[in-house]
């Protein structure tokens, strides 16, 4: 007897091969590095401030180490102490008309440029008087970009401090310890006097009256002490 004919075989699906750890973590989406997943979960405030941090400390590599710093958007005001070493020889009292000075050149930026594309910068100054503990405080407008600071005690070296504004540094903290100079009369006449009478005869500095009263007695006093002295041969 002939047999029937049979339904074909029908094909067999393999099963499909269970994934191995390897491969579950090929499939998942990829997760950030823990560093990435750290700074995505901190605040806007939080990275402003990292930020601010991380570049003042770059550029407070460019002051001098007699500066301290603290962290800002600008500076306000640049503060600090006018010392003497102690036991220095008729060292000048800061009370006195005579004694320490600071004397500031400001630049301010105008929004005007010159053909070369450099800023133009208009200078003016300011002349302070240290407290009796040596303390000054300057205030700097908000268009003022760089600042020159003369330190300047009778019969010692003056000191500059040279400061460009920049962002991520708030106010400047400065500390000028002032030294003892053997020759002061020839640093006086050929340095110092020539720039401190210029301030007060250049109009454009635009010198605060009282300030420049006070720069004048100096200068007179300077003047009067040196005369009396003979010089060293």
């Amino acid at each position: 007897m002939p047999k029937k004919n049979s339904p074909p075989p029908q094909p067999t699906q393999a099963a499909a091969p269970r994934p191995t750890p390897a491969l579950r973590r090929a499939a998942a989406p990829a997760r950030p590095p823990g560093a990435a997943r750290r700074w995505a979960a901190l605040g806007a405030a939080a990275r402003v401030a990292l930020l601010l941090g991380g570049l003042a400390a770059l550029l407070a590599a460019c002051l001098p180490p007699q500066a301290d710093y603290s962290v800002g958007l600008g500076t306000n005001h640049i503060r600090g102490i006018v010392s003497i070493p102690p036991g220095t020889p008729a060292a000048p009292d800061s009370t006195e008309p005579g004694g320490p000075l600071v004397v500031a050149y400001l630049y301010h930026h105008q929004f005007v440029t010159y053909g070369n594309g450099s800023a133009v910068l208009v200078p003016t100054a300011r002349v302070l008087r240290p407290g009796r503990q040596g303390d000054f405080s300057l205030e700097l407008p908000a268009d003022v970009v760089r600042a020159d600071l003369l330190f300047i005690a009778p019969g010692h070296l003056t000191q500059l401090f040279h400061f460009q504004r920049q962002l991520g540094v708030g106010d400047i903290d400065y500390r000028a310890q002032l030294q003892r100079i053997g020759d002061w009369r020839s640093h006086y006449y050929t340095y110092l006097s020539p720039q401190l009478e210029n301030l007060i005869l250049e109009r454009r500095y635009r010198l605060d009256p009282a300030e420049q009263q006070l720069l004048g007695q100096w200068l007179q006093l300077q003047n009067e002490r040196l005369g009396a002295q003979p010089p060293k041969p």
